[in-house]
């Protein structure tokens, strides 16, 4: 019922929308800024909401067939190795 309440009136919470961003080392020395590639923490509010949806917009392309057979890539069961 939230998530229904905010998607109708098309308003998304501020908390929903705000991350905390935080860098993760990816390689090399630790000394050099420019190995770390910076991740962002959202709002596990948030995350559950854009899955639905993702899950809800898939569903629709895939059933009314607006998704071209030869597309591989994101699919299940394809792969670019398929393709």
């Amino acid at each position: 019922m939230i998530y229904n309440s905010y998607l109708r009136d098309g308003q998304v919470p501020m908390e929903w929308k705000r991350a905390n961003v935080t860098p993760l080392f990816k390689k090399g020395s630790k000394g050099n800024p420019g190995n770390y590639r910076p991740i962002s923490l959202t709002s596990y509010i948030g995350k559950v909401v854009e899955s639905i949806l993702k899950d809800k917009m898939f569903d629709h392309l895939v059933n009314n067939k607006l998704i071209n057979k030869s597309q591989h890539g994101f699919m299940p069961k394809r792969s670019c190795l398929s393709n």
